[in-house]
């Protein structure tokens, strides 16, 4: 493994110490060095220093007798309390005796970092193609045994109860430097969102956000694009109290919306239903993405949101355009072209979100009762429907909200937003 970094190793540490630097294998062969004839060539100070764990240090004369280039010190290698090979610092002893210690330990931190990124990414990505599939898996065409035979690969189990949550960057908030610990920038302070970001990094330590509020071994954490996330929480049985379940869900989704947000970013969470096993995975992962991009459709102020609690809107989201043209259709829509249509439109929202209270629409529109009255009574002969029959009312409610839920669907689609992994590509 010291072989693929020997030359990036090498190349840093002798531009930063001014002075050749050699790396060797265990066998004492070189590696990596900035005369690259030297590579595939013996260092005979590294075997004693890595025979005995040890650094030695090389005058003119002794450097001779070894048959060596230069005078100076040769330090050995550790990983996970092994040596792996060596470090050969060119200087006179006195010289690089001051630093080599340092040069060791540096060379050390960088092997660690660079295998622990790797290993890292490695299986992030393994785990993202895997609920790839897992979304897209279809029982009439393929094999569970295959999708059962990878999760146990990284000990994951299919065959529990699980719940999918989706997390999507709704938007960064004025980035502060003070708490801007996941590498993201903050030079543009109108829009950082649409700055070029180092997602890779980025996505790494989110993800490492989120582990530490779902931090069971089952719980599945995924990268689906460049902003969004998946999480399959499990269960080692189906709950019994649904509500109960949704309280506990709704407690780690807000620890993790709080812990992103004080890192400056805001997101929209989304909380999908109950999936007893494999095959109802997909539908649990639409519920919790569909909820999510219905709050980003209809610009809700991002937070934690739960399928059960948004059903018409996602009942009315799935009707066929057709459908959405009917009689009562073509009644809002004229009251929303007449001057002042929207305002009416939204007086009655408000008083139907009231549980039809008059004063307390009123006051939630800051406006008097009367007037409230006043423009109930003209949107109801504008409209040609009668209040007081409560079959008409909802329905001319539900017709209200599907037009307004038709214009944020035509205004999101304008935007490339994709949250499944079927059609993001690669996400890392």
């Amino acid at each position: 493994m010291l072989e693929i970094y020997a030359q990036e190793i090498v190349d840093l540490l002798s531009e930063t110490l001014e002075r050749s630097v050699v790396v060797t294998n265990i066998d004492g062969i070189i590696i990596g060095a900035p005369a690259k004839e030297r590579i595939g060539t013996a260092h005979p100070p590294s075997i004693p220093v890595m025979k005995y764990g040890k650094m030695s240090f090389d005058d003119n004369e002794a450097a001779r007798r070894m048959g060596v280039w230069y005078p100076g010190a040769t330090v050995p290698i550790f990983f996970h309390g092994s040596v792996v090979g060596s470090v050969g610092i060119a200087g006179e002893p006195e010289v690089v005796s001051k630093f080599s210690l340092l040069v060791k330990k540096q060379v050390e931190s960088i092997l660690r970092e660079k295998v622990l990124i790797e290993s890292r990414s490695s299986s992030q990505g393994y785990l993202d193609e895997l609920v790839k599939d897992i979304y897209c898996f279809d029982q009439s065409r393929d094999n569970p045994r295959l999708l059962f035979s990878r999760a146990e690969k990284v000990n994951i189990r299919l065959d529990i109860p699980r719940v999918v949550i989706a997390v999507a960057f709704s938007s960064f908030s004025e980035l502060n430097p003070a708490c801007n610990d996941l590498g993201l920038p903050y030079s543009n302070k109108q829009d950082p969102f649409f700055e070029e970001l180092e997602y890779r990094s980025t996505q790494s330590n989110v993800v490492n956000v989120i582990r530490q509020t779902f931090s069971n071994s089952q719980d599945v954490v995924s990268t689906t694009a460049r902003d969004k996330f998946v999480i399959m929480r499990a269960f080692q049985a189906m709950p019994v109290n649904m509500e109960e379940c949704y309280e506990a869900l709704d407690e780690q989704c807000e620890e993790i919306f709080t812990n992103l947000q004080k890192r400056s970013i805001n997101t929209c969470v989304g909380i999908g239903s109950p999936a007893k096993n494999l095959y109802e995975i997909p539908v649990s992962y639409d519920n919790a993405v569909d909820v999510v991009n219905l709050a980003e459709k209809m610009q809700i102020s991002p937070g934690i949101f739960r399928y059960d609690k948004m059903p018409l809107e996602q009942l009315l989201m799935a009707l066929r355009p057709s459908r959405k043209h009917s009689f009562l259709w073509d009644r809002v829509a004229k009251a929303r072209n007449t001057t002042g249509g929207d305002e009416l439109i939204e007086t009655f929202m408000a008083y139907c979100q009231s549980m039809f209270n008059k004063l307390h629409a009123a006051e939630k529109l800051f406006i008097h009762r009367n007037t409230l009255i006043y423009r109930l009574n003209k949107l109801e002969k504008l409209a040609g429907v009668d209040f007081s029959d409560f079959g008409q009312l909802i329905s001319f409610y539900i017709s209200c909200r599907a037009m307004l839920l038709n214009d944020a669907d035509e205004a999101f689609s304008e935007q490339a937003i994709v949250f499944s992994p079927a059609d993001s590509g690669s996400s890392t």
